[in-house]
């Protein structure tokens, strides 16, 4: 449904959930990243390692659907067919500025992320 959705009318619920993001699970010692379309990119073990990433993954996810709902439901009040995915992989990345001399990002790039990225695009709202 997002597809069908003017992007313009998808930039206020964005808007409203994205600078909470951070805050959704404060204990799991995750970094934020960049933000794309309507996804926001989050690794752990940068930049000290921390015991059991892929729980403190799942616990957060769980944390962010649950943290999710009530915005969701008051943006389906005003029309918007909004849903809540994640999708979650485990292994290494390269981590850095990466970018170019106008524009650089703390992110991370690899088969890990493109795969992360792939299930996100396939995970259902729930």
């Amino acid at each position: 449904m997002r597809d069908l959705v003017d992007p313009a009318c998808i930039m206020a619920p964005l808007g409203a959930a994205l600078p909470t993001a951070d805050n959704w699970s404060p204990n799991t010692r995750a970094r934020s990243t960049i933000t794309a379309g309507d996804g926001i990119m989050v690794f752990f073990n940068d930049p000290v390692p921390t015991p059991d990433p892929a729980k403190r993954a799942i616990d957060m996810a769980v944390a962010m659907r649950e943290r999710a709902q009530p915005l969701l439901r008051l943006w389906r009040r005003h029309g918007h067919d909004l849903g809540f995915g994640v999708g979650i992989s485990q292994g290494y990345a390269t981590l850095g500025q990466i970018g170019f001399a106008e524009r650089m990002d703390y992110t991370a790039i690899g088969t890990v992320t493109n795969l992360a990225a792939r299930l996100c695009a396939e995970a259902q709202d729930g």
